[in-house]
């Protein structure tokens, strides 16, 4: 299961929601509207996902999607947006823009995972994720980079976050290193001393500085916005 909330079920809702948002605000309205937004997405739907008010360095994330979507557009008098939109699937999101610049998006999936992204008037990005059975994903910080294959990077002063196109990742920070491939195989070099290596079934193949029982898989970097590769969940040790 998908820790942070499925991108291919929530790509209708939050292109209604980022684009009447968004546009609304460039606007910069001064009038109290309520506006209701029916779309039907059959084919690619593209979803913006700068969580920045200007939207200086958006990124697309394009993907097939069939629902029919509505979004309630709400404008006050200092030109702040907020964004309650729904695919008719149970995928949910609620965006809000201020005048400030700062911007915020609640997201839920139908399987229960939920995201929360916040950014700051500079673009500066928190991520927090949780999925059906309340695991929180890690988040870092900072500036997203996103590539032309699907990759991105996280850099903050609390460490990096770099995901592949593949879903393959590393994390550094004020606890050690970790890295996962691919097929769900990771290595960690924790500051406390331990070392170990696991591979695609769990199997424990190394470990210095701890005991196997002790091991645990790292937590998946929650995936921002703007971000297009999921990250792979570590397999678990055996």
């Amino acid at each position: 299961m998908a820790i942070a909330p499925a991108m291919k079920k929530t790509t209708a809702v939050l292109s209604i929601a980022f684009a009447g948002a968004l546009g609304l605000s460039a606007c910069g309205s001064q009038s109290s509207s309520t506006t209701t937004a029916t779309a039907s997405a059959s084919a690619s739907a593209t979803a913006s996902a700068s969580a920045s008010a200007k939207a200086s360095s958006a990124a697309a994330t394009t993907s097939a999607a069939s629902a029919s979507a509505t979004a309630d557009v709400k404008v006050d008098k200092d030109g702040n947006v907020t964004v309650k939109a729904n695919d008719g699937e149970g995928n949910s999101a609620d965006v809000k823009v201020g005048a400030d610049g700062k911007a915020s998006v609640d997201a839920k999936d139908s399987e229960g995972n939920s995201s929360k992204v916040e950014s700051d008037e500079k673009g500066n990005t928190k991520v927090e994720s949780k999925d059906s059975e309340g695991n929180t994903t890690s988040t870092v910080e900072g500036d997203v980079i996103v590539s032309e294959e699907g990759g991105w990077t996280i850099q903050g002063d609390e460490g990096q976050v770099a995901v592949q196109a593949d879903g393959s990742w590393s994390r550094q920070d004020a606890n050690g290193q970790v890295a996962v491939k691919a097929d769900g195989s990771w290595s960690i070099q924790a500051n406390s001393g331990l070392q170990a290596t696991v591979d695609a079934s769990g199997e424990v193949t190394s470990i210095v500085g701890g005991e196997k029982a002790d091991l645990k898989a790292p937590k998946v970097p929650a995936k921002p916005a703007q971000g297009k590769a999921t990250p792979v969940k570590p397999a678990q040790p055996k």
